[in-house]
């Protein structure tokens, strides 16, 4: 190697160690500043970004709840509305007290509520009589009826039929025509389950050892001091707050019959009405059952008989 080309290099490496000028330093030095200014910038913004976004969240929840509660707070105005709109008109129709009669022996009783008490009426199926309790009152028993169970016409619902029927005079406005007319024909409603349902009801409070073939009786209750009254299937307690008037099971028209009736909630206590056992064949009760198809088998039980309760508040 020549002598020139050795000191080239020793230049060269002489160069390398030599500190940079002051210019190219803050020019280093004014790079990495911007490099962290954008790096908090770029934080900065995301953070308020993701700020932002929260907080519409927050206010667009703010607005849901606030809508929930108006809705909730009108709802609960117009119940309690027309829960006193219920309370003065049943005050309003409620004038005077019916003293006790001679047609009580034909089924027809009297209301012995006080005059400023409301009330709230219920029909007692399977029994003559309503609950012995307080403010309970019963305003008249009969028999319930309904339509044939052969039959595709006629009423779908069960009637308290009252014992002792008005007929006035024939052929008048008001009256009657003697003869059947083809028209909707009511039947009496039967028991019709055989001595498998004995083990489920309770006998010890009628004069009866069973049930079937015998006419369902019905009693109209009131009880005072009330405005509403529900029924219940397939429970048998009332919701916090109501009151129980009786506990049943839920009976209906048979399986294979053709004519449907509505389902009725039957006290569990049942009694008949004296003197039927004929096995007449008109309108049917049965027990109602569950199945697993459409119904969820939890908590349902296939085949299981389904219970009723009647609350008033």
């Amino acid at each position: 190697m020549k002598v020139n080309d050795c000191s080239d290099v020793s230049s060269q490496r002489a160069m390398m160690k030599m500190p940079l000028p002051a210019k190219a330093r803050t020019q280093q030095v004014l790079l990495g500043s911007v490099g962290v200014l954008f790096v908090v910038v770029f934080s900065c913004v995301f953070y308020a970004a993701h700020t932002h976004q929260r907080m519409q969240q927050f206010q667009n929840d703010l607005t849901n709840i606030k809508a929930s509660f108006q809705k909730r707070s009108a709802d609960m105005e117009n119940r309690f509305r027309r829960s006193v709109s219920q309370n003065n008109f049943v005050k309003k129709q409620i004038k005077h007290v019916v003293k006790r009669s001679p047609n009580e022996s034909q089924g027809i009783h009297a209301s012995t509520a006080p005059e400023s008490n409301a009330g709230a009426t219920y029909i007692r199926w399977g029994r003559r009589n309503c609950p012995e309790q307080d403010g309970t009152h019963l305003v008249y028993h009969g028999s319930a009826a309904g339509g044939h169970h052969t039959s595709t016409g006629g009423s779908t619902d069960i009637i308290c039929l009252a014992r002792n029927i008005t007929y006035t005079q024939n052929g008048v406005h008001g009256g009657y025509i003697e003869g059947h007319q083809s028209a909707s024909y009511l039947y009496g409603l039967e028991y019709r389950d055989s001595s498998w349902i004995n083990a489920l009801l309770d006998y010890s409070l009628t004069e009866n050892i069973a049930v079937q073939f015998h006419s369902v009786p019905c009693a109209v209750c009131m009880v005072s001091e009330r405005i509403n009254q529900l029924m219940i299937p397939g429970r048998n307690e009332c919701p916090r707050g109501w009151f129980l008037e009786y506990t049943g099971y839920m009976m209906s028209s048979g399986n294979s019959d053709k004519h449907g009736i509505r389902p009725l909630c039957v006290d569990d206590t049942p009694q008949v009405v004296p003197g039927t056992q004929g096995n007449q064949q008109g309108a049917s009760l049965f027990m109602m059952e569950t199945t697993c198809t459409s119904l969820l088998c939890e908590p349902v039980v296939a085949g299981r008989e389904i219970r009723c309760v009647v609350c008033t508040i």
